[in-house]
């Protein structure tokens, strides 16, 4: 069962430095195993973290322009689920073992903590490595759905996606979520908390700071099941968007664009009052794109 209409956080899209230092990272490190139907024909490395989830990650190699603006950096914590406690700590070993070696000269870090691993990924990305919790591994399991070539991954998924909001946001971020896109949240203190997925096994959370860190274009995918009425609103209040740089996948304006290309994106999350709170782009799709991986169990 699904709460709200959030079914999915699917991928995150993080440009790189090195396409190939990144390859070192998720694949040989996280041990998502990188996908075969995409590595050929993308512009970006494709890793799938488990049976549902990606990272998309863009270097110099894929697109000249990263070279000069750099490696975008995520303004929270990815935390990513394994079956076991073992198996995260394997993953802490792998990558303070290519802390030593090929990653040597980049940022990585990785502090093992007694229930997880904290790792900084070579371009300055927060990751928790952790075992996943009960609803997390029930909602992540390959008998909702598998994408194909996604067998070799060693983690089950994406668990949260944590950012940083302004100071005294987090409720009205909150009631974004909810009025805009029809999410269940809950403020706890200083924290926004988004929920969704299969068993509930996925949250975004905001996460109040008073040094907001600068955006840098970074994004996440989501699939939701009440799209056209999300559209809708998003369309109303003027914050559908068009990224210039993925016009090849997507060029949604209008309800008809919608349906052609079974997705929209914005990044503005809005105030009450209806001014801007904060930019962080999303990309929403609906079931019937054609990359969704689940079967339809929420129905």
């Amino acid at each position: 069962t699904v709460k709200g209409s959030l079914l999915l956080l699917e991928h995150v899209n993080l440009n790189v430095g090195s396409a190939a230092l990144a390859k070192t990272f998720y694949i040989r490190g996280i041990g998502c195993c990188e996908d075969p139907f995409r590595a050929a024909k993308c512009k970006s490395l494709h890793c799938n973290v488990g049976a549902h989830c990606q990272f998309h990650t863009a270097g110099p190699e894929h697109e000249s322009y990263i070279a000069a603006e750099g490696p975008q950096v995520w303004r929270g914590e990815i935390v990513v689920v394994y079956r076991t406690k073992g198996e995260a700590q394997e993953a802490g070993t792998r990558l303070r073992e290519l802390a030593l070696s090929e990653l040597k000269e980049t940022a990585i870090r990785v502090e093992a903590q007694s229930s997880s691993v904290r790792v900084t990924c070579p371009f300055g990305n927060k990751f928790v490595l952790r075992e996943a919790t009960g609803q997390e591994a029930e909602g992540l399991d390959e008998r909702n759905g598998r994408r194909q070539g996604s067998e070799g991954s060693a983690p089950l998924g994406i668990a949260s996606l944590v950012l940083s909001c302004p100071d005294g946001a987090a409720r009205e971020i909150a009631e974004f979520y909810r009025s805009y896109l029809h999410m269940e949240t809950r403020v706890e203190g200083s924290k926004a908390i988004i929920e969704g997925g299969l068993a509930c096994c996925q949250t975004i959370e905001y996460h109040e700071t008073k040094h907001m860190p600068a955006y840098t274009g970074d994004h996440f995918c989501m699939y939701i099941s009440d799209f056209e009425s999300v559209f809708n609103k998003c369309r109303a209040a003027g914050i559908v968007w068009v990224n210039p740089r993925f016009v090849h996948l997507d060029e949604t304006r209008t309800w008809e664009d919608a349906l052609k290309y079974k997705q929209f994106r914005f990044k503005s999350i809005l105030g009450k009052d209806g001014r801007l709170i904060m930019e962080q782009e999303h990309e929403v799709r609906m079931v019937e794109h054609p990359s969704f991986p689940l079967l339809n169990h929420w129905t």
